[in-house]
């Protein structure tokens, strides 16, 4: 596990966020390559991105708090947490619902965008992924063979563990 990949000062930059924004940036340079290949007009995929990033952050987040009531009612505090609680499938769910209202304000053809920007969501889901692992979190079951993980993490130390962060990456 590699929870903190460098620091700048008092800045912490810790691993697990370095690869969802360099995912998030592989995906808009893919997207706008593709994009113009396939003849759009690609002027509004800096708007278009920002919006699903902030719907997307939004609803996994939301999506974890959903998941966690219980706990939260009886802890708020955990919701002081930044750096635990976010759900994929919130985030897809809030980068689509976001995407549509942008293309719907702007009077944009959904269907043509999302067409163009669900591969590279694939894309950077795999650097998310690639987080997870470095995080020590999402991780498999216990098999024979696997990865393990040492003290001081998300996953159980010392217990070999399918790499699922891995495959998903893959």
């Amino acid at each position: 596990m590699h929870f903190e990949l460098f620091h700048l000062g008092p800045l912490t930059v810790y691993t697990y966020g370095f690869l969802i924004a360099i995912g998030i940036l592989a995906a808009f340079f893919v997207a706008d390559r593709r994009g113009k290949a396939m003849g759009m007009d690609t002027s509004h995929l800096e708007g278009i991105t920002l919006t699903v990033c902030i719907t997307g952050f939004a609803c996994s987040k939301l999506l974890y708090i959903l998941t966690r009531l219980p706990d939260i009612l009886a802890d708020p505090g955990i919701l002081m947490n930044l750096e635990d609680g976010w759900v994929v499938y919130g985030g897809i769910i809030g980068g689509l619902l976001g995407g549509l209202w942008y293309c719907r304000r702007h009077q944009m053809n959904f269907m043509e965008w999302f067409d163009l920007l669900i591969p590279e969501v694939a894309l950077a889901q795999g650097f998310g992924r690639l987080g997870c692992f470095f995080a020590g979190c999402c991780y498999g079951i216990p098999v024979e063979w696997g990865i393990t993980f040492p003290e001081g993490g998300l996953a159980p130390a010392g217990i070999p563990l399918f790499p699922s962060q891995l495959i998903s990456s893959a």
